[in-house]
């Protein structure tokens, strides 16, 4: 079994999707809202901007 972590987009929140991943033995979390220290992409943003 896998640990999947999402974010809260719509398609992943989606309970077939959900449901499905279960079924497969994997481990289900989310993210919350916004949590920029998590996203590689937002430190890259960070040292670009200024």
């Amino acid at each position: 079994p896998m640990v999947i972590v999402l974010d809260n987009v719509l398609i992943y929140t989606n309970n077939e999707v959900i449901e499905i991943l279960k079924a497969a033995s994997h481990v289900v979390r989310f993210l919350l809202s916004y949590l920029p220290n998590y996203n590689p992409i937002e430190l890259t943003f960070s040292v670009l901007k200024y």
